[in-house]
């Protein structure tokens, strides 16, 4: 179980907002479900190279010109990028709770979810190798 997420797993995400535990609540609630259960996401075979290509991406976008850019767009305004973390956690939360998941549809909420993520990642210099970290430091 990660830490804190007993707090959150029976709330919906607008009793989270509600209770102003937002960020808690997307990490303790959402990742409880996404992460926990698909423990192997950073197992797979070399497959995570997409992400640290997704990473160099994005730090290479830093200077880029906002209106050429989604990625500059969102790492010059941190109040979209926070918005559009909590709208792809809130999709991917839909998806999981539909009684018949279509894998295809949570497979794209999550990349785009994973995707908004790394960028707010970068914009608090926060490289992907300690998240990477701080799982393994989990098992």
């Amino acid at each position: 179980s990660w830490p804190g997420a007993e707090a959150f797993e029976d709330r919906s995400l607008a009793e989270m907002v509600g209770f102003g535990n937002l960020s808690a609540g997307i990490f303790a609630a959402t990742a409880h479900n996404l992460f926990a259960t698909h423990a192997a996401l950073f197992e797979f075979a070399g497959r995570h190279d997409t992400l640290v290509e997704l990473e160099a991406t994005i730090v290479a976008r830093k200077g880029a010109s906002p209106e050429d850019s989604y990625s500059a767009r969102l790492l010059n305004n941190t109040e979209l990028l926070q918005r559009k973390i909590v709208e792809e956690a809130h999709e991917l939360t839909l998806e999981l709770a539909r009684p018949a998941i279509a894998k295809d549809r949570t497979a794209e909420e999550c990349a785009d979810l994973l995707y908004h993520m790394m960028v707010g990642l970068v914009t608090a210099d926060v490289a992907f190798a300690d998240v990477l970290q701080v799982l393994e430091g989990r098992r």
